[in-house]
Formats: structure tokens, sequence, C-alpha cells
């Protein structure tokens, strides 16, 4: 029995052999994987050749005022600005307005281009210049530029200088109660005579203002020892202009007084600093530079239509290194800040 176990696993390994076994599957031969290229980049197209300097206008570049409706009775302003002057001298250049009838186009409106804001972008600001009593409905006009065509440098295609509009007259008793009922009314005061709207909060507080005009009147004498020959126009609007007023020559002011006065002006120093506009254009030094105009007007209102500490300010920017050159507040004062002049 011992010498058997050796001969059946002799007998097994041969039976073994004898029958071969299953094959495995054969390992798949692995393909490169294929990463396709890039796309190249597309060829940027080439810039076009740059046009010469033409002058043109665009829908976009015409604003009509008031707004945003306009009304059947409404003096319409024209705010045009052209595009692309290069060389052309605004003074040199003409806005012209018509207006579309039967019997074709009728010039309305009409005016050179100057400088009428402190943004020194050349427009034309045509004002009051339509008057639309007895129209109503849509209205076709068209505004053009160099109508005569006077202006051959700089202005190669005369076509792109006319702009078509189609406004809409809305009619007179479509307008709010508020405009319907406010009316223009003049009152006269020792410093001037106060043009004011009904129904308005000037209105309301006429007796407060009219005391308040008059104080800023006595004051401003007293400080720049001079006396007011004549009277002038003090212009009461329900609306905020720029600070909260504007002197126009020797003898016209605008006030802005509404009860949402966001610029936050304080009326005091507002009436202080524009009537010393007023008495400076009437004889002070009406050639003077706006910065040295702006600045006398800041400092005998005591403040940038508020009352401020000017000489203390005036040192902490000067040592903190804020302080503008002279010759630049001289040449562009109006891009700057009144305070730091």
């Amino acid at each position: 029995m011992r010498v058997a176990r050796p001969l059946a696993l002799l007998l097994l390994i041969l039976l073994a052999a004898c029958f071969p076994a299953s094959p495995l599957p054969p390992t798949p031969t692995p393909h490169p994987t294929t990463i396709p290229a890039p796309s190249p980049l597309p060829t940027p197209p080439p810039s076009p050749t740059p046009l010469p300097n033409d002058l043109y206008l665009t829908a976009e570049d015409i604003f009509l005022h008031p707004g945003p409706d306009l009304y059947s009775g409404d003096r319409v302003t024209f705010d045009v600005t052209p595009r692309n002057l290069g060389s052309i001298d605004p003074a040199d250049l003409t806005v012209r307005v018509y207006l579309w009838t039967e019997d074709g186009p009728q010039p309305i409106a009409e005016g050179a281009v100057g400088y009428p804001t402190f943004d020194r972008v050349p427009r034309a600001r045509l004002v009051w210049a339509w008057d639309t009593s007895g129209l109503e409905g849509e209205q076709v006009l068209t505004v053009r530029l160099d109508p005569d065509d006077l202006i051959r440098e700089g202005d190669e295609d005369p076509w792109n200088n006319n702009v078509n509009l189609t406004v809409r007259l809305l009619p007179a008793e479509e307008r709010p109660p508020v405009e319907i009922a406010a009316t223009w009314t003049t009152t006269t005061t020792t410093c001037c005579e106060v043009h004011y709207l009904t129904g308005t909060a000037a209105e309301r507080d006429l007796p407060r203002i009219l005391a308040q005009a008059d104080e800023a009147m006595d004051y401003v004498e007293t400080r720049l020892r001079v006396q007011q020959e004549e009277s002038f126009s003090l212009y009461l609007i329900g609306r905020v202009i720029g600070h909260g007023g504007y002197a126009q020559g020797s003898d016209r002011l605008v006030i802005s007084y509404l009860d949402r006065h966001y610029a936050g002006g304080n009326l005091q120093e507002v009436l202080r600093h524009e009537i010393t506009h007023v008495l400076d254009a009437a004889g002070l030094s009406p050639r003077a530079p706006a910065m040295m105009r702006e600045g006398l007007a800041v400092w005998i209102a005591g403040g940038h239509f508020k009352p401020e500490p000017l000489r203390a300010r005036g040192a902490a920017i000067l040592r903190l290194g804020w302080y503008i050159p002279l010759g630049d507040l001289a040449e562009e004062f109006y891009t700057h800040q009144h305070e730091i002049g």
C-alpha cells in the first residue's frame, strides 16, 4: 500500500497531460488612442481701414425738453450734440430743425454749436425754440447739421448729418392736474422781482423765501461794499439745477426750491452765493476767470452752499497734498470741485 501512493500520483499527472486545459482568451492588443489635434484658432479679420474724420449725428444725440412727455402748447428746447467735429470750429457749425407739414419741411429752430454746459462738450442748445400750440399727435422733425453745406473739410459725407424724429404731442387737457392748475405769478420785494408757480413749495413758503432773499442781498452788499443799482429777476423752480441754482448775467437768478432737494444746499448760502455772482457781473469783475468768480462767491457766502470753515479746510487740503495747481484750475475750473478753488 505504501508503494501504490507514488504510482497513483504519477498516473494523475499523466492523465492531466493527455487533456489540454481550456485556453484563456487572448489579451486584446491595446490600440493607441488617437487624440484629435486642436482646431486652429480662426484668423481674426483684418481691421477695417479707418475712415477719415467725418461729422455726423444720430438720434441718441438729440434731446427734447421738457420731458418725458410733450403736450400741445409746450415750448420745446432742443439739445443737439454733433459727433466727430475734429478740427471744425463749433462756432462755424449750424444746427437747423425742420417740421414736416403739408407744404414740406418748414424750419422751426436754428442755432450755432457752442459750450452751453460745464462738461466742455460742444452742442447746440435751442431754447424754447418750437411752439407746439395748435399741434397734436405725431409730428415728424428733421434735425440737420450744416444745413447750407458750408463745411467741406471734415464733413465728407453730408448724408449722415440728418436725423428724422417722430415726436408725439399729447392733448393739452391730458397734462397732470398739478400742471394744469399751475400758473406763473410774480411778486416784488426789496431785492428783486420774484417769479414762482402756484401750487408749489415756493408758493407755500413764499414769505420766508422773500425775507431770506432780502437778507442775503443786504449781507452780500455789506461784505462787498457795493450797492445793487437795479432790481433783478429771481425765478423759483421745482427741480434741482446744479447745486441749487445759477446766475445768468447781472439781471437773472434761478433758485431750486422743492421739498425733495437732494442736492442738500442751504437756501441762505445758495442765495448769498448766487447774488454775489449777480453783483459781480454788474460791474465788479465780469471778465475775471471762473476760478476767481466762483472763489469769490464761496468766500462771501461763507461756504460752498453750506456753512464751512474755509480757512481750516484750505489749510488741510494744502497739507494733505490734495491742492490742485492753480494753472489747472484756471484752465478747466468747472471740471474740478469748487471747494478746492
